[in-house]
């Protein structure tokens, strides 16, 4: 999947272009607080041994049952939620 932008023009007054500005300035401080709240607990979890373990078994064909259970328990030590789309 190849990413793209798509720029729309849109016509608004003083106003309004104040306030989607202070919108858009709060959405991308949110965004910040939690990538730097979820990127260090993601790279620990990473850097765990059990991690490259649960991820060799999700490799082999067949081992994936064994695998899960493994990441699992890494997700709920290390806090990381899975949001579901």
């Amino acid at each position: 999947m190849v990413p793209f932008i798509n720029a729309i023009l849109v016509k608004n007054s003083l106003g309004e272009e104040a306030i989607l500005r202070k919108r858009f300035w709060a959405v991308k401080q949110q965004y910040n607080a939690l990538l730097g709240e979820c990127l260090p607990k993601l790279e620990a979890m990473r850097r765990d041994s059990r991690f490259g373990q649960a991820k060799e078994l999700y490799k082999q064909k067949g081992e994936k049952t064994e695998g899960k259970p493994l990441c699992k328990a890494l997700e709920k030590e290390y806090a990381i939620v899975a949001l579901e789309t």
